[in-house]
């Protein structure tokens, strides 16, 4: 498409206007001015389009997670709001061409900034392109308006400009989506940026090169001459003489002209809004805040669009090419607003008449659009099947009483299964029987699972048959088959320990001798809380091993040394992976008996754990929870054990302790429904599993005593003979801390597999340094905090001194008490290895009575601090390790208001006792 004479017929202009009939020249001089206009404007709005298919992209590709997304996204939203009301007043004050140069040059550094993953930088380049973006809104159009008048062409022409304008904004718009996928597909996330860089770059160049004239704001440069210009220079055949401004009468009031900065602080914003509202233009504002709540829910629709389309079931999706589709809708949609408001003209609305007000069509489309949002079935319409009926299905059943959802049960003891007790309908029938499926399909919205082991030929004919599955059928299989588990998640990237197949039993000698003893041998399928797992600690036992499983369908794991076992539930939507706080599992029997939440592990592992449990759900298809099992290794990395497709053991903490527990939020992502929050609401969480002690009324004595617990939440799960070893119900203790929760439930004999992790190490560098270091233990057994007490020496064992402070974190100190001789090397040395609090207690010696300790550890070089507090006194050096514990646990800051009342009570009575006594009878002095 041109955009000469060929475009348009100037003779054509609205019978409002004059008609106009151009010579041939005065037609070039406006086709020319125009031209120049839409080439300048159309790449400014490809520039501006062309980040946006691939920025959220860019941030999660540098590991940002959505809050820190979305402060940076909000960072340009408001850089752009608060710089808008500046950039027009700006543009008048030193040229608007020169406002159009400037967002080019802001787009490009912003575009620059993109390349580097700081934080700062990248908030930096949102700044800018929120900047560029108020440049983008206020100048371009400013200075073609004032430049069409400028040159006296009629006002009946602007509005072919802007119907050509903004037809050509959607073309550039959609070529824009294009490019940046095509960009993204050869180059990588950052070639999208890096061409915006450059189109950026360009426009700058091009600006001063096509539009050689500059044009201000009223009152500025080319005003007071503009009339005579215009009379003198301009063809009389164009020039609309209404146009040319009459001469300014002199004025003794300062102009509203903006000539200096502080006019923009101090005048714009309230003269604006007093013009507003003393003027009567209150529809202004109306219209203001109508296009406010506009900008607000495109704003948000901008930042999710790339999250929610990011399924990951199309990895390769080309989000530059779902851009341009969207783009292309929007011309489609302005198309049909035109046609509904008549916008082609008399006889060219809908039904050939004029057409709808503006107001209609919009507060229509409005309803449209809301209703098209909610239209989806009502909660308590929807009927999700349920493979299993088991405590998981009932607990799920359960949650979905909440929501509003009706579970209907598939399980060989229907109604008499725990999930059957309570489910809306149950069907008698094993999980695994297609026409059972199949008929808890018919009578269902959706189907999920509570157990792995169903049969997913039979998933695939439920969805044949119309009704969906969650997760999907083909994840399910991935995760029932745990080598194909394995070979699929190592392809992904995902840690894992070393594995081989072992078809054979002379394979499986070979995987030994490739992988040594103990080696793990393992079933392949069905296998669960242990079953399916075989050790052979030396080869002599690795035929009895291969036996026990069936000699055939086995796979061999290197053993993996673990510290700790760790487990993480992620919960996984159409559009987003939500993983919940990393647990610590202790396995009894091998069947999870305690999760400790959080786990008693450091910070940075914590984070790995839940890192590397989120990518591999990421991996997966299909929405619903997930259970992750993980392996604390000694160097603090993390190895993927194995996952739960559906709710998990280790999940059941989440009941009483998060902010949506890990049934409801099953239902919600397989329903398409938003997940909920998966963030503790409570200092600490144990949970204890209660497994048959061989009668149900052994078993029911543990709930008893928890009835008493505050924190403790019950759940029985309705099965019948209390089996030894079958999973009856669980308990879960809530409190402030771990150290609150272990008091509460210890003295009611519970949770004797629960041991925290020492608290505070006290360390000296030699046992003589003992009699002296005791104190703060003494302290610590006082207000009930563990903690661990050894010799170590910085001169003698170096080597020691340095595992112990590089270590201390993951072993789960909180603060280190350091005895410290002459030197005060242990302390200092210690402070330098670890970012715990360290306290260093100046040891009294034969020579220097330990002032020489106190001056050594006062002289602490800079970013080395060490804490002290008295020369000998270890007590107070407990005491102080007390308070550090108690900033961040209420339960232990509570214990040491005790003591100081305490303290302050046996003071007061001393006091009274001298003050009524004497003195002398005080101290025993005889009279």
């Amino acid at each position: 498409m041109s955009f000469g004479s060929n475009t348009y017929d100037a003779r054509k202009v609205d019978a409002t206007s004059a008609s106009l009939v151009l010579s041939s020249v005065q037609q070039q001089e406006f086709d020319n001015f125009q031209r120049r206009f839409l080439v300048v404007q159309l790449l400014a709005t490809f520039v501006d389009f062309l980040q946006g298919p691939y920025l959220y992209r860019l941030y999660e590709n540098y590991n940002y997670d959505m809050n820190d997304i979305a402060t940076l996204y909000l960072l340009g939203f408001c850089s752009s709001a608060l710089s808008s009301p500046f950039a027009g007043i700006l543009a008048d004050m030193y040229g608007r061409r020169l406002g159009c140069m400037t967002f080019a040059v802001l787009q490009t550094a912003s575009c620059l900034l993109l390349h580097y993953p700081s934080f700062a930088l990248l908030a930096m380049g949102r700044v800018l392109s929120g900047i560029a973006t108020s440049f983008l809104s206020t100048c371009f159009e400013a200075w073609m308006i004032s430049e069409h008048n400028r040159r006296s062409f009629s006002p009946a022409l602007l509005t072919n400009t802007f119907s050509i304008y903004v037809f050509m904004m959607g073309v550039a718009a959609v070529a824009s989506g294009g490019v940046a996928g095509l960009a993204q597909e050869q180059g990588g996330v950052l070639a999208a940026f890096d061409v915006c860089a450059a189109a950026a770059l360009g426009l700058a160049i091009l600006i001063p090169l096509l539009w050689t004239e500059e044009n201000y704001g009223r009152g500025r440069k080319w005003e007071s001459g503009l009339r005579e210009t215009l009379v003198e220079k301009a063809p009389t055949s164009i020039v609309d003489p209404s146009l040319v401004p009459a001469a300014a009468p002199p004025s003794t009031s300062p102009s509203w002209v903006p000539d200096s900065p502080n006019f923009l602080f101090q005048k714009a914003f309230p003269r604006g809004l007093l013009n507003i509202l003393e003027e009567g233009k209150r529809d202004v504002v109306w219209l203001g805040l109508t296009q406010a709540f506009f900008e607000a829910a495109m704003f948000t629709w901008v930042f999710m669009w790339t999250p929610s389309l990011d399924t990951g079931e199309i990895p390769s999706l080309n989000l530059g090419l779902v851009f341009a589709t969207l783009m292309l809708g929007v011309m489609c949609g302005s198309s049909v607003f035109r046609i509904l408001t008549g916008g082609g003209g008399e006889g060219k609305g809908w039904k050939g008449g004029g057409g709808w007000s503006p107001e209609t069509v919009l507060r229509g489309s409005l309803a449209l659009g809301g209703h098209i949002c909610t239209s989806r079935s009502s909660m308590d319409e929807r009927r999700v099947g349920v493979l299993g009926g088991g405590q998981l299905g009932r607990m799920m059943a359960e949650a979905g009483h909440r929501l509003g959802i009706h579970l209907n049960i598939l399980d060989p003891a229907g109604k008499a299964s725990p999930a059957g007790q309570v489910a809306s309908t149950s069907i008698e029938g094993s999980f695994r029987d297609e026409e059972k499926v199949l008929e808890l399909a018919s009578i269902s919205d959706l189907l999920t699972v509570e157990i792995e082991h169903v049969n997913c030929e039979a998933l695939d004919a439920a969805i044949a048959a119309g009704t969906p599955v969650q997760p999907l059928p083909q994840t399910i299989r991935v995760i029932q088959d745990k080598f194909q588990q394995k070979v699929y998640l190592q392809a992904r990237g995902v840690p894992l320990p070393d594995f081989c197949d072992v078809p054979t039993l002379e394979a499986a000698y070979e995987a030994g001798r490739i992988f040594g003893y103990p080696l793990m041998l393992k079933a392949k399928r069905l296998a669960y809380d242990g079953k399916g797992n075989a050790v052979a600690t030396t080869k002599d036992d690795v035929a009895a091993a291969f036996e026990q499983l069936g000699g055939r369908d086995v796979y061999a794991e290197k053993w993996a040394p673990f510290r700790k076992e760790l487990a993480v539930m992620v919960v996984r939507s159409a559009s987003e992976v939500r993983p919940y706080p990393v647990v610590e599992t202790v396995q009894k029997d091998n069947i999870c008996h305690t999760t400790i939440t959080p786990a008693q592990i450091s910070a940075a592992a914590s984070k790995k754990a839940m890192i590397v449990a989120s990518e591999a759900i990421a991996a997966l298809e299909g929405t619903g929870i997930f259970g992750v099992e993980l392996f604390l290794m000694p160097d603090d990395s993390i190895l993927l054990n194995e996952i739960a497709p559906r709710p998990h053991n280790s999940g059941h903490y989440t009941m009483e302790a998060c902010e949506t527990d890990q049934f409801e939020n099953h239902l919600r992502a397989v329903l398409g429904l938003p997940l909920g929050g998966t963030a503790l609401k409570v200092g600490a969480a144990v949970m204890l599993n209660i497994l048959g002690e061989g009668s149900t009324a052994e078993t029911k004595m543990m709930m008893e005593k928890a009835l008493a617990i505050p924190g403790a939440g019950i759940h029985w799960y309705g099965k019948g003979e209390a089996k030894k070893g079958r999973k009856m119900a669980h308990i879960t203790f809530t409190g402030p801390s771990l150290f609150e929760i272990q008091a509460r439930a210890s003295a009611y004999g519970l949770l004797a597999s629960f041991s925290l992790a020492p608290a505070v190490g006290i360390i000296m560098g030699s046992d003589s340094d003992l009699p002296t270091m005791k104190d703060a233990a003494g302290v610590l057994e006082t207000f009930g905090v563990d903690y661990e007490l050894t010799i170590v020496s910085a001169h003698r064992t170096p080597g020691r001194m340095y595992e112990y402070a590089q270590n201390a974190v993951q072993r789960g100190l909180q603060v280190i008490i350091a005895g410290a001789g002459g030197a005060a090397h242990l302390p200092g040395m210690v402070a330098a290895l670890t970012p715990l609090p360290v306290i260093g207690v100046p040891v009294k010696s034969s020579t220097l009575s330990g002032v020489d300790s106190l001056y050594s550890i006062c002289q602490m070089p800079k970013g080395v601090p060490v804490a002290t507090v008295a020369i000998g006194n270890a007590a107070n050096a407990g005491l102080l390790a007390v308070r550090i514990l108690g900033s961040g646990q209420r339960d232990i800051l509570g214990k040491m208001e005790g003591w100081l009342r305490e303290q302050e009570g046996q003071v007061l009575v001393k006091a009274e006792r001298l003050e009524k006594n004497g003195w002398k009878e005080y101290l025993g002095t005889p009279k």
